[in-house]
């Protein structure tokens, strides 16, 4: 077993693609996909199993996986202890679809200024998207919501609190129920709506909203945050978003009978060795999270959202 073999196995379940893991390590797909064999083959099982789409693990890829992470791990805190510290650690963070990028980039900007030997690579997707590839181990943490329907946290996993975050209706400030300091359930029926449709706690609504028997006029429907607040600023309709995701020009109120709340968490899981991993926990642990909310004079949106 040689430790190339290693970054290809972890390459290729990373990336779920011969083709795209060969590009990751640059090197060819036949010279990946003959690293791969001789790793199967040296092992005695079949690690990936090849008949699908996408290229996945077998549980005997699964059980392997964790060793190559810890042989991984291991050999970057060896060059680290040993003075190699030119060579970048890698760590594979998982984000939530809506996580507006200038927030990831001031983030993102703070961790590489503090930890220039750390790279960082990105996955965005739904919280039970991010909870899958965690149980995968596709990445070494999330940022996730757990609690909203389909995405419970899976108690194997660590995790620390960042934030809460609070639903809110927005709308545009010159709307009827802008003059309020409060709106309430019924006045949603018939309502001109905006949907979000990554919101992770939109099962939650619906199931609300069906049992009351109130249903909103939905006049536009978007994957995309910044769409759903244009047209709200716009007076297109109103929409729900979490608390900190602000605009200029918007009204938020609660909404009584919606009193969703939400942690913010990392997640990880407890046995991950990526020696980053220490690094990235402290730096979101100090992280500001409330910097930008304090801008809001100057015309920032908040940067966060489901």
């Amino acid at each position: 077993m040689e430790l190339y073999q290693i970054r290809y196995f972890l390459a290729l379940v990373e990336q779920g693609s011969f083709v795209k893991a060969a590009e990751k390590c640059f090197v060819s797909q036949p010279t990946l996909s003959s690293g791969i064999k001789k790793l199967e083959d040296d092992l005695g099982v079949r690690l990936f199993d090849r008949t699908g789409r996408t290229t996945t693990t077998t549980s005997a890829g699964d059980r392997f996986l964790s060793h190559a992470r810890t042989i991984a791990a291991e050999m970057a805190a060896a060059r680290v202890s040993t003075g190699r510290s030119d060579q970048e650690t890698e760590l594979v963070l998982g984000v939530p679809r809506s996580l507006p990028s200038e927030h990831l980039a001031r983030l993102l900007a703070s961790f590489q200024a503090a930890n220039g030997q750390t790279l960082v690579y990105l996955r965005d997707g739904t919280a039970s998207e991010l909870a899958h590839w965690l149980q995968r181990r596709r990445i070494n943490a999330a940022i996730m919501a757990p609690g909203a329907s389909g995405s419970a946290l899976d108690p194997a996993f660590d995790h620390q609190v960042l934030f809460r975050s609070r639903l809110m209706l927005a709308m545009h400030e010159d709307h009827p129920l802008a003059r309020r300091n409060q709106a309430d359930l019924p006045q949603l029926d018939d309502l001109r709506m905006i949907g979000r449709n990554h919101c992770e706690f939109m099962p939650d609504i619906r199931r609300i909203l069906k049992d009351r028997h109130i249903r909103p006029r939905v006049v536009y429907r978007t994957d995309r945050d910044d769409f759903a607040l244009a047209g709200a600023q716009s007076g297109l309709g109103a929409v729900l978003v979490p608390h900190r995701l602000r605009r200029r020009g918007l009204k938020l109120l609660p909404v009584r009978g919606l009193d969703m709340v939400r942690d913010v968490l990392l997640v990880r899981h407890p046995d991950d060795g990526n020696p980053a991993l220490p690094l990235l926990t402290e730096h979101l642990g100090r992280f500001d999270w409330q910097a930008r909310e304090r801008s809001r004079s100057a015309g920032e949106g908040l940067p966060w959202a489901h």
